[in-house]
């Protein structure tokens, strides 16, 4: 596990544009989340919760 800080836009570009990223998980607001999300949706998989 590794821990970063800063900006949603810049870290989360950053996680999400990088296909050594495997998984990604962040706190913060809806409103970064869907900043950061965007992007990279198209090559996201839906995952299933049990």
């Amino acid at each position: 596990m590794n821990i970063i800080t800063g900006l949603g836009n810049v870290a989360g570009a950053a996680l999400t544009g990088n296909k050594k990223v495997r998984k990604l998980s962040f706190t913060g607001s809806t409103a970064v989340g869907r900043m950061v999300a965007k992007p990279q949706q198209k090559d996201w998989c839906p995952s299933r919760w049990s």
